[in-house]
């Protein structure tokens, strides 16, 4: 939790907890790693970062 909780910081939710540790940022890949598979085929011009999450537990 305390992982999960540091990776949130920034970003306005009342849904960091247990009830929804199946949707932790770590479970998704990386920007880079997306980024490396898709370079030759588009360019990226702008990474939009979530102000709010909202996830019902």
């Amino acid at each position: 939790m305390k992982e999960y909780r540091a990776a949130m910081s920034g970003i306005y939710t009342t849904s960091v907890n247990e009830e929804t540790i199946d949707e932790v940022p770590m479970a998704y890949k990386s920007l880079e790693d997306i980024v490396d598979v898709i370079a030759e085929s588009v360019e990226v011009v702008d990474v939009m970062k979530p102000l709010y999450n909202f996830k019902a537990s």
